[in-house]
Formats: C-alpha cells, structure tokens, sequence
C-alpha cells in the first residue's frame, strides 16, 4: 500500500510540475509544424519550457504565451520555447488572456453543437440573432454582409460590406438619422467602403441607419435593408477604449492572429463591423483553416449564414 501511495504522490507531482511548467498554447498551425520528436503540433496544444518547435518550410504557427501574449513563427527552423518565452516577456494584461482562451476554445472544439455553447462561456452575448433571407426580393437586391443591428464607435472609422450585384457598376452607401435625414452619403465601385464616423455628424443620436443602393439594375435603383448603428454611450466607449489599448499592447497588430484576437474583442463587445473587418484582415494576411472556421462560426453566430464551420 505504502508503494501504491508513493507511485501515486510521483504521477501527481509529475502532473503538477508539467502544468506549471506550461508555457504556450497554439492557436493556429498551417503546413509541417512538430517538436523535435516529430509529433505533431496543432491547435489547442499545450507546449512547455523544454518543448523545441519544429516550423517547416512554408508552415505557419500561432502561439499565446501563459500571460496572454501572442507570437506567430513563419520563418523555417527550431525554436525552443525557453527561448521564445524570454523573446515574448511575462507581464500581460487579463484582457488579453480572456480573448486567447476564447480563441484556444473556439479552434480546439470538437463538435458544431459546442459553437454557441463556448462563445457564451467566454463573452457576453446579449440579444436575439434575426437571420437575412437567403432568397433576395426584386426590392432587395443588394444584402449587405452586416447584422441587423450592430453597436459603433462614433468617433473610430468603420468598414461595410455587401455583396456584388450582377451588372451593377457603382453602389451608394447611406448614413441616415431615425428622421430618414441623411448624415452621409458617398458612391463607389467597390463592394466595401470605410467611413469615418468622427466625420459623421451624429450628435446626440443614440442609433443611426445605413443602406446600400445600387444603380443601373434593370435601370431602376435597389436598396438593402436597412441596419441600424447603435451609438456606444461615451462612459461605455471609454471602458471599451482603454481594454482595446491593453489589448493592444500585447499582440502584434500586424499579425493575423491579433486580428483574431481583436475580432473576439469586438464582438463580445457587439460592435460586429468591427469584428467583421477583423476577420477579413486575418484572413488577407493568412489563409488557415483554424481561421477560416472562426470565421464562419461568426456569421453563423450573427445570423449572416445558416450553418457553423464543420469540423
């Protein structure tokens, strides 16, 4: 028995010294990714301090140091994470662990049922999800990529998208009060445009509306639905405003993984433009299937498609 409990007392150290000797947790592989055994390495894995991360030529690697801070590895060649971790650093805030827990979760996931269910465990979702018709009406022919509703930042830039229109050569976006006065309007030949709300004379108003319009179909003009902008209130953008700095100051804002980050941060925080455009940066700078499942996962969430990545 005493030999029993003594093998028992090893297992459980041995267990707790490898937890605390945890150092990384990836968030996202593409191509040859091992250690030095050649095991391979994929999302959710945990990495400790004597781990060496093999990187392939052309691979890709996402990690998330124990403090919350991101690193990516693209370049051919060994790491070990000692090293690594001594590169990142060890002070990091809590904001930035929140979202790469979130993020760990959400690749790591087994099953299409778990999207909701893990998306609600790490944030704060409030408010039902209206999904947009998949058949468009001869009076709707332009379908925004966009909830019905969404909060905003009136003092930040926001990016809007729609889907292109057959034959249809030059869109108009409109920003518009409650009273249908319109607050901004400007054309374009692309699909998405930026405005600058900080330009936008919204005033006191608490919810704007936008629109999208196209021209030159069966020469008659075809609107969107409209979306409203929910105005986030000055005490909240300010809360808001300085967690997005912490943010920021651990994550690489060039990288595609803090893109990922930043698009969590932003819909826990419901401004799903935001989010939206976080997501479609990531993916212009890495093309990865670990990403491309959040990605989906999150128009499934804000009622932009019918069905969650599959896994």
């Amino acid at each position: 028995m005493k030999k029993v409990f003594s093998t028992l007392f090893l297992g459980l150290t041995v267990v707790a010294a490898q937890a605390q000797d945890e150092v990384f947790k990836v968030l996202a592989s593409r191509g040859s990714i091992t250690t030095a055994d050649k095991a391979t390495i994929s999302a959710g894995k945990k990495l400790y301090k004597d781990d060496v991360v093999e990187v392939g030529n052309s691979a890709f690697v996402g990690l998330v140091h124990k403090s919350g801070k991101t690193l990516e590895l693209r370049a051919a060649g060994s790491y070990a994470v000692s090293e690594l971790a001594a590169k990142v650093g060890t002070s990091g805030s809590s904001v930035s662990e929140r979202y790469a827990n979130y993020v760990i979760q959400e690749v790591s996931k087994d099953k299409e049922s778990s999207v909701k269910k893990n998306h609600q465990q790490y944030m704060a979702v409030t408010g039902a999800v209206t999904r947009e018709a998949k058949v468009l009406t001869p009076e709707v022919e332009v379908k925004a990529l966009v909830p019905s509703m969404t909060e905003l930042n009136a003092t930040q830039n926001a990016t809007f998208y729609w889907h292109k229109v057959p034959n249809v050569k030059t869109y108009v976006v409109s920003v518009t009060n409650l009273g249908e006065e319109v607050l901004f309007q400007k054309e374009t030949t692309d699909t998405t445009l930026t405005i600058d709300f900080a330009k936008v004379p919204v005033g006191k108003a608490k919810m704007c509306l936008w629109h999208v319009t196209a021209k030159g179909h069966n020469s008659k003009d075809h609107k969107s639905d409209k979306h409203g902008l929910q105005i986030i209130p000055t005490a909240k953008a300010e809360t808001i405003n300085k967690d997005l700095t912490a943010l920021k100051a651990d994550i690489d804002p060039k990288s595609s993984l803090s893109k990922i980050m930043l698009a969590a941060f932003y819909e826990d925080n419901h401004m799903y433009v935001d989010a939206l455009n976080a997501y479609q940066e990531a993916l212009k700078i890495e093309t990865n299937a670990d990403y491309e499942a959040m990605y989906q996962n999150f128009l499934y969430r804000a009622g932009l498609t019918d069905k969650p990545a599959s896994h």
